[in-house]
């Protein structure tokens, strides 16, 4: 049986939590992305993008903080507070 797409996008998202823990790694990480973004379907961007939009805006509101995080938390807030009428259509 396949898995669903929470399923998957929880996987995923482990993995690469997991590959996120490494010191020093994290602009190699950005760029790969970054890379592999911009050379996928321009739909296929724009779809990715919103996600990412929605994952900002649902940790900006639901995260739970102390001092380890609370700057990511702060920096979603803003993002999430400064785009919050910006709309991505699905083209």
């Amino acid at each position: 049986m396949s898995k669903s797409v929470e399923q998957q996008a929880t996987s995923l998202t482990e993995q690469l939590l997991n590959l996120t823990n490494t010191m020093g790694g994290e602009e190699k990480i950005a760029r790969a992305i970054a890379d592999t973004l911009m050379n996928d379907h321009r739909t296929i961007q724009q779809s990715y993008v919103r996600v990412m939009k929605m994952v900002t805006e649902i940790y900006a509101e639901e995260a739970t903080t102390d001092g380890r995080n609370e700057a990511a938390k702060n920096y979603c807030q803003k993002v999430a507070e400064s785009t919050e009428t910006y709309y991505l259509p699905l083209i």
